[in-house]
């Protein structure tokens, strides 16, 4: 019967019971791909294997008679075929053909045969990685162990005596009862453990078995996963181990034998069945070849015999490569059989492989050799330790084009085909061909290190895959970057799939963790910036340095902008900076002088070297050098010529200007406290002792001398005409007009004593005590108190009056020095930027600058006269009530609690006029620009509106008609109409130019706020208590719209330039925009604490601006209600905020005073305030807060 029928009968019977080719295998204890090729037609099984396979399908005694029957006609052997197998190893169904290991197969028949001897080994149960030291204890018990482990090196042929020698032994019944025996024949591949369950019957465990585990060592090669690997192990063990169970039989390269080893159960039970495959002797060698050629009637020279013989003996593990070249040998025999000289042709044992791999990939085209190039190293595996090993791959996992090149490879016996639970598979046909091909081998050493990442790769892909592609199975960082550098193994689709589902969740996460880190980094930042805010806030609280401060503000805007570090930068910009620094002096400096022509300053003090700098440049120009102790008095003579200096170690000494020379020497019997030059040149000294003494200073020569009879203070005034001064001594104040022998007395019974000072027109003596933080001015006609000066938080060290008499100057030990206006008492500037106490100032000739000194070692010169930038306006002091830009930007008009109307002219912040418009009522209403630039519109306490001529104050419109106080006033855009609002509930709308009431706008139930037009005029706005905002046809007085909300009453509004939106401020601090057409709230800003008390849009519509009781003005974006600034450091509430015409600057006014004008963008105030610096942090300021180095 024709092989090919045989195969269509049992592939026909097969499909009839339903069965696949994995369960027939298995039934009939076969691999496989033993029954794919019998079923292809290209193997006919032994009768042993036909009969398992006839009875595994069901089919009568009488059947399988029949065709076991037709099976032992021997084929015809005209065109014998090739009995060698190539590459590939020995199965079952090569018996016929598996020759030189008969006693080898005599003895694994023999361990097997002993295995139910009573010796029995004991084996501690254990399942684990290989670390695991835990056995359980809990019963051990003497079991039979059957199992035996045939081990040898690569090639020596291990497979190919099990499934070739020892399973066709035992289906004869070798072994008592063996032909009875089922079989199962596998290989681990990647899932051992499914794989053996699959194998293995449902059957109960007293039914013999025999279980061979081919290739044990894909167990590590192949399998990935430790857990898995234990278990399969463990399930090894037990088939071995069960009463009348399986017997287990697994071949294993020998370079893996200490892989099972590192189990201790699998290990211990593996020492004592080990049977290990040594090479074939001589005649064992001859007998593989001539073998299998003498059932063929083949024969082989003698020479070649020899040749072969002699070959392998020197090339251990050349089995594989002896068959291969056997293969070949054959293929190209002659007539007479195997010759030497084929042998030779083909390159002996060494180069048979190589010839024939060589000759097919050379004779592919340059895109096939790399497609095979991929394909040999896809089912090439690297271990971690190193080692190379075959791989088996399915068809699905190889790149395009690759399965062509299979199929021929795999026809020359270079690869085999076949076929798992997975699908369609291919590996190489032996190990050898990774050594003994030469191009593979190279391949291999160059992408060593790829081939074991790509093994990770795949392996990965495959979980990814086979889990539904769940993202959780995807590779990330280290591992993900290790399979992006593959670059010499090309990948299949499904690793490409897999490597780009990574790389974008890579990416997501790497997107997701950069937004997370820019979250905390912005935290971080804004938490960084918020600090330095508070801390800068706090000194400007606590009156601390300016520039500190604005170092601090700054340095918190460059990390983030805050509404905390804004409030920072608005503090800090209405203090006063410094205008230079001079800093040379080693220690503390006690005393400072200005030049008569306002050119140079001296300081002076614990070096004790004086030192002269040019006030231009900040330049140390000269010194002088001669005190040995602290320096604590300077003074320059009126011409400046002489300098003179008082120092501890008792001496005055008298100085050349132009060379820095001493001049003359006068000791005192004291340390010096005070030197001052009277206006004709002469030098007036005292110290720590009761004497002032009158000197010639350019003589040297001491005129005379008064006994105080008590010490002087440190500080005495000189009379302005230069012939006398004043002191303090007990609880009066006394003059000494020099050439007289006694003083007199001006003020007697005063509560204190300490320094004085006197006004230029000597009306006013001050007089400070040496312990408090206070001044008081006497007015010398009188003899009373006529103004105080409060706020100092230390000792006050020195104060003196400025040239022009209106201003005083204060130094003290709270680290400022404050200018005061000499007639209210009010602090009129405070200069903080020293480090540490202050100890002396000294005041420029003409009152522009006062230069400062103190322990910090530094000198710091001040502007008096420096206009703010933006500029503060300090009107009533009772509390300025609104303020307005005029239309060209460059003038300001505030009306406050004094009935006056005061007139600014913004660039030098100077009052330009102040006018009384109002009798005897106070002006507490609104203020209203005229588009005629002259004119602003005033509403009244006295229920009477007034338009007046800002340049001359003359008030040139009447507006009566209100019954009570007008609340609100506004100039409509064109100049025509003014509208004002009042306690009588009623609004008016007036003739500009004729004062003509054209319309009462009547319908709010409760007294009337706001006053506002639209900016296209058309419309007239009104608030009122009563809880809504109306809008008004100014043509005809209509009422058009109206916007209610009675619980909290929004009395004022502005209407946005397209009359789309409406701004609302309520009672209750909220601020609203509105839809003017639906009447609709957009949104709603919980941002001001009570009431607010104005509201305006910016001339482009984009920006809102209110003012409330809370202290603030606030700027909101008009379109997402967001709050862009918040402009803080009133004192007290804030009743109007408005935009300047050109819309860079928002002018603000408050009851405590002052109207101030801000920067619409904080960047611009941040730009000038930097232009304004002269310094950076100091070391220790970094240290104190936290300053690491530019944001």
């Amino acid at each position: 019967m024709p092989d090919d029928m045989l195969a269509r009968i049992i592939k026909e019977r097969r499909r009839a019971l339903d069965l696949t080719q994995a369960e027939l295998a298995r039934r009939a204890g076969c691999a496989v791909i033993t029954l794919k090729r019998i079923e292809h037609g290209s193997l006919r099984p032994s009768r042993e294997l036909a009969d398992h396979l006839l009875r595994a399908l069901e089919l009568t005694p009488e059947e399988r008679q029949n065709l076991i029957r037709h099976l032992r006609r021997p084929r015809g052997v005209a065109n014998p075929r090739n009995p060698f197998k190539g590459l590939r190893a020995f199965t079952e169904a090569d018996a016929a053909d598996f020759f030189g290991r008969a006693a080898l197969i005599a003895r694994l028949l023999t361990r097997l045969a002993h295995i139910d001897q009573p010796d029995h080994v004991e084996i501690a149960r254990q399942v684990g990685s290989p670390s695991s030291s835990i056995v359980d204890t809990s019963g051990s018990t003497q079991r039979t162990l059957r199992m035996l482990a045939v081990v040898g090196p690569s090639g020596s042929g291990k497979s190919s005596v099990v499934c070739a020698g020892l399973l066709p032994a035992i289906r004869r019944g070798a072994l008592p009862g063996s032909q009875h025996w089922p079989v199962t024949l596998l290989t681990p591949g990647t899932h051992p453990v499914a794989l053996l369950e699959d194998a293995l019957p449902q059957q109960g465990a007293d039914i013999p078995r025999l279980v061979v585990i081919d290739q044990f060592e894909e167990a590590w090669t192949l399998c990935q996963q430790e857990a898995e690997r234990a278990a399969f192990l463990a399930r090894l063990l037990t088939l071995a181990q069960a009463p009348g169970g399986s017997f287990v039989v697994v071949t294993l390269r020998a370079d893996f034998y200490d892989r099972p080893l590192q189990y201790r159960a699998f290990g211990a039970a593996l020492r004592q069945c080990t049977e290990v495959v040594l090479p074939l002797g001589p005649d064992e060698i001859v007998d593989v070849i001539t073998g299998p050629l003498e059932r063929l009637g083949v024969t082989a020279e003698p020479e070649l015999l020899a040749a072969l013989v002699a070959d392998v003996e020197r090339r251990p593990g050349a089995l594989p490569l002896l068959q291969y070249t056997l293969t070949e040998l054959f293929e190209q025999r002659a007539a007479a059989g195997l010759n030497l000289a084929n042998y030779q042709a083909i390159g002996g044992i060494a180069g048979a492989l190589t010839h024939r791999a060589d000759a097919l990939y050379l004779s592919l085209d340059d895109a096939a050799r790399d497609a095979t190039r991929q394909l040999f190293l896809r089912l090439i595996s690297v271990l971690e330790s190193g080692e190379v090993a075959r791989r088996r791959a399915h068809v699905t996992e190889l790149p395009g084009g690759a399965h062509a090149i299979a199929e021929r490879f795999a026809n020359h016996r270079l690869l085999t085909l076949d076929r798992d639970s997975g699908g369609a598979t291919v590996e190489l046909a032996h190990e050898a061909l990774i050594e003994g091909w030469q191009r593979l081998s190279d391949w291999v050493n160059d992408q060593r290190a790829d081939l074991r990442v790509h093994r990770g790769l795949a392996h990965a892909a495959a979980e990814w895959y086979a889990a539904g592609c769940d993202p959780s199975f995807l590779a990330g960082g280290a591992r993900l970057a290790q399979f992006e550098a593959l670059t010499g193994i090309e990948l299949n689709q499904q690793e490409r799939a897999f490597l780009t589902a990574s790389m974008n969740e890579h990416e997501q996460r790497l997107e997701q963790e950069q937004a997370r880190q820019e979250a905390l980094r912005e935290s971080l930042a804004r938490s960084e910036a918020q600090r330095l805010a508070a801390e800068a806030n706090r000194l400007i609280q606590r009156g601390g340095s300016a520039e500190l401060i604005a170092l601090l503000a700054l340095h918190s805007l460059a990390l983030r902008h805050t509404p905390q570090g804004d409030e920072a930068l608005c503090g800090a910009a209405l203090l006063d900076l410094p205008v230079r620094h001079f800093t040379s002096h080693t220690g503390r400096i006690y005393c400072v002088a200005y030049a008569p022509d306002g050119c140079t300053v001296v300081t002076g003090g614990q070096d004790p070297v004086i030192r002269q700098w040019d006030v231009a440049t900040g330049v140390d120009v000269r010194q002088f050098v001669g005190h040995t102790s602290n320096l604590h008095a300077l003074a320059f003579s009126p011409d400046g010529s002489l300098l003179a200096s008082g120092a501890d170690d008792q001496t005055v000494r008298i100085w050349d200007t132009s060379s820095g020379a001493q001049l003359h020497l006068l000791p005192h019997g004291a340390n010096l406290s005070g030197v001052e030059f009277t206006a004709d040149g002469r030098l007036l000294t005292w110290g720590m002792e009761p004497y002032l003494r009158l000197w010639d200073p350019v003589g040297g020569v001491l005129l005379e001398a008064l006994n105080t009879r008590r010490s002087v203070p440190r500080r005495i005034g000189l009379a302005p005409d230069g012939r006398s001064c004043i002191y303090c001594t007990g609880k009066a104040v006394l003059r000494w007009t020099f050439g007289e022998p006694a003083p007199v007395t001006l003020l007697r019974d005063i509560p204190f004593s300490g320094n004085v000072a006197v006004t230029p027109d000597e009306q006013m003596i001050l007089v400070g005590p040496h312990d408090a933080f206070i001044v008081h001015g006497w007015d010398s006609e009188t003899g009373r108190i006529a103004c105080e000066y409060r706020g100092h938080t230390d000792y006050i060290e020195k104060f003196s009056v400025t040239p022009d008499g209106a201003r005083m100057l204060t130094s003290s030990l709270d680290s400022t020095t404050r200018l005061w206006d000499m007639k209210t008492g009010a602090e009129l500037r405070r200069f903080a930027g020293h480090n540490n106490l202050i100890w002396s100032h000294a005041c420029a000739p003409d009152g522009r600058f006062v230069l400062t000194g103190g322990t910090d070692g530094v000198a710091t010169l001040w502007s008096l006269d420096e206009t703010p930038s933006p500029p503060v306006f300090r009107g009533s002091p009772s509390g300025l009530m609104t303020a307005v830009f005029m239309n060209d930007g460059k003038t300001v008009v505030t009306t406050g609690d004094d009935l006056a109307l005061r007139v600014w002219d913004v660039g030098s912040g100077r009052e330009r006029h102040c006018w009384r418009v109002v009798p005897a009522k106070t002006i507490h209403g609104g203020l209203a620009t005229h588009p005629s630039e002259r004119r602003v519109a005033i509403a009244g306490d006295d229920g009477i509106g007034r338009v007046v001529d800002i340049e001359t104050g003359a008030v040139e419109l009447l507006l009566i008609g209100h019954q009570n106080r007008i609340w609100g006033i506004a100039v409509s855009p064109d100049g025509r109409l003014i509208l004002t609002s009042g306690h009588d509930r009623t609004a008016r709308l007036w003739d500009a130019v004729t004062g003509e009431l054209l319309h009462v706008l009547t319908g709010h139930t409760d007294l009337v706020v706001g006053a506002a037009f639209s900016p296209d005029g058309r419309y007239a706005v009104t608030g009122s208590d009563d809880g809504s905002v109306r809008l008004w046809d100014v043509t005809t007085g209509a009422e058009v719209q109206r916007l209610v909300d009675p619980r909290f009453p929004m009395v004022y509004a502005a209407v946005s330039p397209n009359l789309r939106h409406m701004l609302t401020g309520s009672a209750d601090g909220s601020v609203r925009c509105w839809d003017l057409a639906g009447g609709r709230e957009i949104w709603r800003a919980a941002g001001h604490h009570g009431y607010i008390n104005s509201a305006r849009i910016s001339a482009d519509g984009t920006l809102g601006l209110t003012a409330g009781q809370d202290r603030t003005a606030r700027l909101w974006h008009l379109g997402t209600g967001a709050e862009l600034r918040r402009f803080t450091w009133h004192s007290s509430a804030v009743y109007g905020a408005s935009f300047a015409p050109d819309g860079k600057y928002v002018l603000t006014c408050s009851a405590d005073a002052t109207a101030r004008i801000w920067h619409l963008d904080w960047r611009e105030t941040q730009a000038h305030l930097r232009r304004r610096l002269l310094r950076d942090f100091t070391d220790d300021e970094r240290a104190q807060y936290g300053i690491s180095g530019e944001p």
